[in-house]
């Protein structure tokens, strides 16, 4: 028995080990909503659900792997046709995304608004979901908000700096 103890301890050491470089690699921030979110130091993969997040994150040079079509629409937003690759896949309509699609694009980061406590869960089980705003809240929040979670800080600042300009 005691012989066992020395490699369970060696194998859970292995696996902390391992499991290092995946931790330094994340970081964490806060929603919209105050709750605290472990998200990737530098996501690849960010599928948008809204059309302020699709908005913020081609502002700062994000281009999504997924978004959602616009209000009212069978396409993503029209008044930004030229600005997002037509191959873009959309993902479904706000509120109501796909979740089989979801999975299939493989995100590491889901930017959202704000969205019912169950549909959070389980946009959480297919990767970190941010919520990036709060309803009656001004944009420049928001865009600042977004702009930590994806690490694009001086971009932000840019884009705020344009506008004021």
């Amino acid at each position: 028995m005691t012989l066992k103890t020395p490699r369970h301890l060696a194998a859970a050491l292995l696996a902390s080990l391992l499991a290092l470089p995946a931790l330094a690699d994340t970081r964490q921030v806060s929603d919209a909503m105050g709750n605290t979110v472990t998200v990737p130091e530098a996501p690849k993969r960010v599928i948008t659900l809204s059309e302020i997040d699709l908005d913020t994150a081609l502002a700062l040079g994000v281009t999504p792997v997924g978004t959602i079509n616009g209000r009212g629409q069978a396409v993503p937003p029209r008044y930004l046709e030229g600005k997002l690759p037509a191959d873009v896949p959309v993902v479904g309509d706000l509120d109501n995304p796909n979740l089989e699609t979801l999975l299939e694009l493989e995100p590491d980061l889901i930017l959202t608004g704000p969205v019912k406590p169950e549909q959070l869960a389980i946009l959480n089980e297919i990767a970190p979901t941010v919520i990036t705003y709060s309803w009656g809240r001004p944009w420049q929040e928001t865009m600042q908000r977004t702009a930590q979670i994806l690490n694009k800080n001086a971009e932000a600042n840019a884009v705020l700096d344009r506008y004021r300009a």
